[in-house]
């Protein structure tokens, strides 16, 4: 295996920081067992106190870029995930926001906390039943009656599936929600959601297709993920992009040729769980 790489400190969220030893949640000390990932927005750890059990804790960016203060970003990503935690609170499949994080009894802005869900981030590899696809359509759908939008389903190791085989989405990072005042309700508001929410119907299909590959033929599988508009629109660009952004980390030494994230030690624990399995 070639060896791994660590980012330089511009591009981790905590600079030379690592995540805290310890952290207090609901008047609760819980220790660190595992981290998670840690990349240029957040990083992500696993917590346990012996009583009280497991939370995931994530810190979100306060290192400055080249002397630009980034702290103020941190602390807005947090609100924003922690909003969308409480707005779904009652919807199963969804971890339940755990209040304030601090350490050494100081408050961390920039770190939210929510409950742990206990399984596997899912993968290509992975080959679901009927029943998981049905109470993954559920949960979409329990977010867009709620006017959310995912935005993020493409990327499988945001659905997490427990020990009874049921999915969990756990990053709402990049979501997209209408609000009930202006602008966040308005004409544009309500045709971005409709667009995103398309976009995560599309991407359940898209995952359902490479499970169940042998209920299509050719024709019926192309008409069945069809990409709308938007999304074809979308990778015009976001391929580039991405080709562009994969070159650029090799070049700076944050990758090694392949580009992709398996290559560094703070991969996310999804790109972990493949580079053992390989």
């Amino acid at each position: 295996m070639a060896s791994l790489r660590k980012r330089p400190t511009v591009f981790r969220a905590l600079g030379r920081q690592s995540l805290p030893d310890r952290i207090e949640v609901g008047g609760q000390s819980y220790a660190l067992i595992e981290e998670f990932k840690h990349d240029s927005w957040a990083a992500t750890g696993l917590y346990e106190n012996d009583q009280h059990g497991k939370v995931i804790s994530k810190f979100n960016r306060k290192q400055p870029v080249f002397g630009v203060p980034m702290s103020w970003l941190g602390r807005w990503l947090a609100h924003r995930e922690n909003w969308f935690l409480e707005r779904l609170d009652e919807v199963d499949g969804i971890p339940k926001s755990l209040g304030p994080v601090s350490v050494d009894g100081k408050r961390q802005w920039n770190a939210i906390a929510r409950s742990f869900v206990d399984g596997r981030p899912f993968t290509r590899r992975d080959r679901e039943g009927y029943a998981f696809y049905d109470e993954l359509w559920r949960l979409v759908h329990a977010l867009h009656e709620r006017s959310i939008a995912y935005v993020d389903l493409h990327k499988r190791e945001n659905i997490i599936i427990d020990h009874s085989g049921s999915p969990h989405l756990v990053d709402f990072q990049v979501a997209f929600a209408l609000t009930k005042s202006w602008p966040g309700n308005g004409w544009l508001a309500r045709r971005i959601f409709q667009v995103l929410a398309d976009m995560d119907c599309y991407h359940v299909r898209k995952h359902y297709a490479v499970c169940h590959s042998d209920d299509f033929s050719d024709e019926e599988r192309e008409a069945y993920i069809a990409r709308p508009g938007f999304v074809r629109f979308h990778r015009r660009f976001a391929e580039p992009l991405r080709q562009f952004r994969r070159r650029l980390l090799t070049l700076l030494r944050i990758r090694d040729k392949s580009g992709l994230p398996s290559s560094e030690i703070d991969a996310e624990a999804a790109f972990r769980v493949n580079r053992k399995e390989d």
